[in-house]
Formats: C-alpha cells, sequence, structure tokens
C-alpha cells in the first residue's frame, strides 16, 4: 500500500483522532487526496472532523474563494470550525481580516476566544 493510499484510508477511518492526524497531514503536505463526497462524510462524524475538513476546503482555494470560505467560518454554528477559521487567517497572515476576530474574543467557547485573541494580536506585529 503507497503513503497515499494509507493516508487517505486513515483520514477516511472511524477514529476520529487518527482521521484528524491524516487530514493535518495531507494540509502540511498540501497533497488533497480526499473527494468532496468524502469530505462531507468525514466532517458529519465530529465537531474536531468538521473543523479539519474546513481547514482542508480553505487550502485548496485561494483569494476571493478563500476570503469567503474564512468569513463563514468564524459564524460557523461550530466551534472547531471557528477556531480553525482564526488560526487559519493568523496564519496566512491575512491582514485585512484581522478586525472580523474582534467579534469572537468573548465566543462562548473558551479556544475560539482565545484562538481570535491570539491571532488578532500575532496580526498587529
Amino acid at each position: 500500500m503507497s503513503s497515499t493510499d494509507s493516508t487517505r484510508e486513515r483520514a477516511l477511518g472511524a477514529r476520529v483522532g487518527t482521521a484528524a492526524a491524516a487530514i493535518a497531514e495531507m494540509l502540511r503536505e498540501k497533497r488533497f487526496l480526499l473527494s468532496e463526497d468524502e469530505l462531507a462524510s468525514v466532517a458529519s462524524k465530529d465537531d474536531l472532523l468538521a473543523g479539519w475538513v474546513f481547514a482542508y476546503r480553505v487550502s485548496q482555494v485561494n483569494g476571493e474563494a478563500q476570503r469567503s470560505l474564512l468569513l463563514q467560518g468564524l459564524r460557523s454554528s461550530n466551534p472547531r470550525v471557528r477556531e480553525q477559521a482564526c488560526d487559519l487567517i493568523g496564519d496566512g497572515r491575512m491582514v485585512a481580516l484581522r478586525n472580523e476576530l474582534r467579534p469572537l474574543f468573548e465566543d462562548r467557547d473558551i479556544g475560539v476566544a482565545e484562538a481570535a485573541r491570539y491571532n488578532y494580536e500575532m496580526l498587529a506585529v
């Protein structure tokens, strides 16, 4: 079995932690191995996986499409998606979206609030 097949198989597996790690690996290596149907299936399993699928989708597009997805992510009902959106904005040094993080400073999910504050401050430098 090739490394690509193994990573894809792990991403589609039943174990949440293993699937999340496989998707993170694909993102690091910029290897987009999953179809939209597979992504939808993975995202429906768990909030954490939905967050990683969101990051996967954002990483596949650029420009206005990416900006639009990130803004949608900041307004998602899923806290893991909101947190990923904050981190992707910071990691991507998207200064133009910095002020979009402010409303999440008081998010009911502490992980989201911390990600929003951290990335907001990081983009000030």
